[in-house]
């Protein structure tokens, strides 16, 4: 919810946004969170690109597509890094 918030304030016309978090419980329940809390602010966006990579898999560059003014991940620790970098 905080950080929905902090986006709807930030970004204040936001139109585009994307996700990239790590395939399992807390990429899967931190993205459906951050979307039922952007849907409860109003209708606050698109999402564009939806991506779940495996451990150890980047996708990373599949965002360089993407028109996201936006994205939402749930990367921690090594991942946060190079992500990041």
């Amino acid at each position: 919810m905080a950080a929905a918030r902090y986006v709807v304030h930030a970004i204040k016309n936001i139109s585009v946004f994307s996700r990239l978090n790590r395939n399992y419980a807390w990429g899967q329940d931190s993205w459906r969170d951050f979307v039922a809390a952007m849907k409860m602010l109003g209708p606050r966006g698109d999402v564009d690109k939806k991506l779940f990579p495996k451990l150890f898999v980047g996708e990373i560059s599949a965002l360089s597509t993407s028109g996201s003014q936006f994205i939402h991940s749930s990367f921690y620790h090594g991942d946060l890094e190079a992500f990041v970098f």
